[in-house]
């Protein structure tokens, strides 16, 4: 076996599912977006959950413990829950028949609510395609789940597989924090793409993303919907 081959296999045994239940993004408290949280309790008893919140640094502000009436499925805005305007993220302890799903809606004008479910596995590698930047903006929200610092490289690609850019996105998000990009919109983006191109996350700790897709402040309607992630359950070199 050739030493490619010993690397490859020491990092495909090293790229385990990371399991943490997590919702990775809360709206700003300032931003133009209200964050609400859903508990569907799918159950005939009582289920009980604790939310644990966390700040944009990974510091942690804070857990809510809430017990959900059977069949029941109570709402609740992000910020007035945790009762802290510093609300990022939050982690999740419950049984599997309690599901969190986190709810994103436009605060002024015309709109309507963008659901997402709660995230269960993590991994190191995802891969997701771009929206028309003329209409929409295409963002990500990524929380390091790993235990030491990320480093979070994000390539794009052409339709034939080949890398055509990269940049760094971030050296030293921390264990817990979360980091905003924003890949491209009307406003512009890094980089220049055409129609069949994708782009890749790659990070050397876990980590839980989720895509957003919008349309920009000022539109007649405000719309926020969930892009899909690929998970690739590889840790490349860094």
């Amino acid at each position: 076996m050739n030493t490619k081959s010993i690397v490859f296999l020491v990092l495909s045994v090293g790229c385990a599912w990371g399991q943490t239940r997590i919702v990775p993004h809360v709206t700003d408290a300032n931003g133009s977006f209200d964050t609400f949280i859903t508990l569907q309790n799918t159950s005939q008893e009582i289920q009980n959950v604790v939310l644990h919140g966390f700040a944009a640094d990974g510091t942690p502000i804070g857990d809510v413990a809430i017990a959900v009436p059977a069949n029941e499925t109570p709402t609740y805005e992000a910020h007035g829950l945790f009762q802290s305007a510093e609300l990022s993220h939050f982690t999740i302890t419950a049984d599997a028949k309690l599901v969190v799903i986190a709810g994103y809606r436009v605060k002024i004008g015309r709109g309507s609510t963008a659901h997402l479910l709660e995230q269960n596995q993590q991994t190191y590698t995802y891969q997701l395609m771009k929206g028309d930047w003329h209409e929409v903006f295409d963002g990500l929200a990524m929380v390091n789940t790993g235990t030491k610092t990320a480093i979070i490289d994000f390539y794009q690609f052409n339709k034939y597989g080949t890398p055509i850019n990269q940049i760094q996105l971030d050296y030293i998000l921390a264990p817990m924090a979360k980091k905003l990009y924003v890949i491209g919109g009307p406003a512009g983006s890094f980089f220049n793409v055409k129609p069949d191109d994708y782009f890749e996350i790659r990070a050397s700790q876990p980590m839980a993303v989720i895509a957003l897709r919008g349309t920009v402040a000022g539109e007649p309607v405000g719309l926020l919907w969930s892009n899909p992630l690929i998970p690739i359950n590889i840790l490349y070199p860094f």
